[in-house]
């Protein structure tokens, strides 16, 4: 599976994105949402399943997810955070974007998630 990882925690993205490698997957990292949706424009670039941060600093994650679901709509989706306002969890929540995962995100939970 295609999954991207918009992050604006690199360490954080790159050792999950090592860890979906690790079980097979191929993985694109973002640190926000302009870098995510140029991955995502570029004509070679194809993604199953999208995994994203709710915070992303100056960026709104579930925005994001918004954006990415216009543009690709079979898309998957998963939002993660370490903390975030009620507001914004309770858009995701209503907006169907799938789960909302705790960071550090559980390994176990996410391989479920890319189950086919």
């Amino acid at each position: 599976m295609n999954v991207l990882i918009v992050d604006d925690n690199r360490a954080l993205a790159e050792n999950l994105g090592e860890l979906l490698e690790d079980e097979g997957h191929e993985v694109c990292l973002a640190d926000g949402a302009s870098a995510a949706m140029a991955l995502v424009g570029h004509e070679r670039t194809s993604f199953d399943f999208a995994l994203i941060d709710i915070c992303l600093g100056d960026d709104d994650g579930v925005a994001l997810a918004e954006d990415l679901r216009r543009v690709i709509p079979e898309l998957r989706f998963a939002l993660m955070t370490a903390f975030s306002s009620e507001r914004r969890t309770s858009r995701a929540e209503s907006l169907d974007l799938g789960p909302i995962l705790p960071k550090p995100v559980p390994l176990e939970a996410l391989v479920e998630l890319l189950s086919p």
